[in-house]
């Protein structure tokens, strides 16, 4: 009798090593299959990156080439974009006794385009930024270095330039698409 209450006691002691190690192993394979994804996700960003940047690159020496085009079909003498006048309004800001002034000018200015559009706030990689919105047009315009965080559309700009805020003429690099909500 005590040799089978033995037995059995040995028996179930070596069933729970096995689990043990069975549980081990089972929680080493998902520490690995989870690194293998962390690896592949990095891997997968990097490309995604890695081949917008090269959309952007490749975008911006169509421009070029596009600027070379229109100067060479254009004649020596005459200018690059018509000259009109443009009207620009500014809104000059006298700093506040309220805000906190970092440099050691008492009277700082601040000088900002009036241009009544509404202003977009978006977090880009841990930095708020800030973005006017025309709600009439079907574009919006941002400068180049958003192009890293959307996908281009097209091959070609639908416009060789547009008119900026404050009336100005920007060349158009292309369009980019980006579905993200928060950057």
């Amino acid at each position: 009798m005590k040799a089978s209450v033995a037995a059995v006691r040995l028996a179930r002691r070596q069933a729970r090593r096995q689990r043990k190690r069975d549980g081990a192993k089972r929680a080493q394979a998902r520490k690995k299959a989870a690194a293998r994804e962390q690896e592949q996700q990095r891997l997968d960003s990097d490309e995604l990156v890695r081949r917008r940047q090269d959309d952007a690159d490749e975008a911006l020496r169509e421009l070029e080439d596009r600027r070379q085009r229109r100067a060479e079909a254009r004649g020596v003498d005459e200018p690059v974009h018509p000259l009109e006048p443009v009207q620009v309004s500014l809104v000059q800001r006298a700093s506040r006794g309220t805000e906190e002034v970092t440099s050691n000018d008492d009277d700082a200015t601040y000088v900002e385009a009036d241009d009544g559009l509404p202003t977009a706030t978006m977090g880009v990689s841990g930095v708020q930024r800030t973005v006017k919105l025309d709600s009439g047009a079907r574009y919006t315009m941002a400068g180049t270095n958003w192009v890293v965080y959307g996908d281009r559309v097209s091959c070609t700009a639908p416009v060789d330039f547009v008119e900026g805020i404050g009336g100005l003429l920007v060349d158009v690099v292309g369009v980019w698409r980006a579905a993200r909500t928060s950057f």
